[in-house]
């Protein structure tokens, strides 16, 4: 009886801490398909390198690789061995064009696409100016981060005029401004807009834009962005893109179809911060609209997503030759919750099993224990049967 009640014991304690288990791990899942924001202090140290043909900045959770040492980025978790998550976002062209308020998305695109005005080719600048990395301090004259900044001057912007393209030298400047930081860092832009910037697992990115010779008061510019969710011979798993958006910021996610989690991200603010030439700060809205590209190379199948970020300068009440400079915050990451799932897939694919496992494993205790016990008392009652 005494072994009964022992084995008995053991099974209640396993299958206890199998429910322990599925506890912790419903909270990893809310975590991991929940907010980006994880609130906490945890800290990241960020290792960056300069070389010949890219720039690095690396952390315990995020690789991303600057390409050509120009604005087209190449992301990962760093840990990732097994090449699951390669993702590249490439900045492809500002682009000038008019059109109504009232416009639909496809008339959006039609107008970017036939009816632009001036357009300037990231691709067209050999070299863009690198800052060299400093460091960046919070408030307090605390390190919190490392920021740099790719700059083109005089950039050179086509017109179509007359039926004919021709490209001309111009004084605007373009930039893009990039800050990955320690810990989480809660920052404000034009309209009191607060947004959240993930440690350790996310670039945030400035896009300002000075002196764009505009040709017309009512015109707006669009900012083209192509984002990769998967690399073709570097990216193993296969991904697929959802938009999600909460009150000021609009995001694409690439979800993993074999883990089922989301993984990287490309996100904007939907407010930009645009300065006029007497000094005065205006919040212009942004719009976006998209497109999925399908290129098929080789027989295998390949989805590229085109997003337009629009400036939507009318709407703000002002006019565009106004303008001094025009500041954006969109940003690139990897999201920390979904880690595990992505770096240690055989460790996640045993926890699946796990507490089937444990609980088959307690029944079988069990009924051994059951066995045992009534082999018992049937070996007691004949002995006590032959003694009579």
């Amino acid at each position: 009886m005494r072994k009964f009640l022992a084995l008995l014991l053991i099974s209640l304690i396993t299958v206890s801490m199998v429910a322990s288990i599925s506890t912790v791990l419903a909270d990893e899942e809310d975590r991991k398909n929940g907010d980006h924001e994880t609130n906490d202090r945890e800290r990241h140290e960020i290792e960056h390198e300069e070389k010949k043909e890219r720039i690095v900045f690396r952390t315990d959770v995020l690789t991303a690789v600057f390409e050509g040492r120009k604005p087209k980025i190449k992301f990962w978790y760093t840990s990732d061995t097994l090449n699951r998550t390669k993702f590249r976002v490439d900045f492809k062209e500002i682009i000038e064009y008019s059109g109504d308020e009232v416009e639909t998305t496809n008339e959006t695109k039609i107008l970017i696409k036939e009816n632009w005005i001036q357009r300037f080719e990231v691709e067209s600048v050999n070299t863009w100016n690198f800052s060299g990395f400093q460091t960046e301090y919070n408030a307090t004259g605390n390190p919190v981060g490392i920021n740099a900044s790719f700059t083109a001057n005089e950039i050179k912007v086509i017109s179509k005029g007359g039926g004919e393209v021709e490209g001309k030298l111009t004084p605007a400047t373009v930039e893009f401004r990039v800050h990955i930081y320690q810990f989480n860092v809660t920052q404000k832009t034009v309209g009191d807009v607060t947004y959240t910037v993930a440690g350790g697992a996310e670039v945030k990115i400035d896009f300002v834009v000075k002196n764009w010779p505009f040709k017309n008061d009512g015109n707006k510019l669009a900012l083209e962005v192509k984002v990769e969710k998967e690399i073709k011979g570097e990216t193993r798993e296969k991904h697929r893109f959802e938009e999600t958006e909460t009150e000021h910021e609009e995001e694409f996610v690439m979800v993993g179809e074999e883990s089922g989690v989301v993984q990287g991200f490309f996100k904007w603010l939907n407010v930009s911060r645009v300065k006029l030439k007497n000094g005065t700060e205006v919040a212009v809205p942004v719009k976006a609209v998209s497109e999925v590209e399908i290129e098929v190379e080789d027989g295998e199948r390949e989805e590229k997503l085109k997003v337009w970020l629009i400036y939507q300068i009318p709407t703000a009440g002002i006019k565009a030759k106004e303008i001094d400079t025009l500041e954006h915050d969109p940003s690139i990451g990897v999201i920390k919750a979904s880690l595990p799932a992505v770096v240690s897939p055989v460790s996640q694919i045993i926890t699946t099993y796990t507490i089937a496992g444990a609980v088959l494993i307690a029944l079988v205790i069990l009924g051994v224990a059951v066995a045992f016990t009534a082999k018992g008392r049937e070996l007691l009652s004949m002995r006590s049967f032959s003694a009579l």
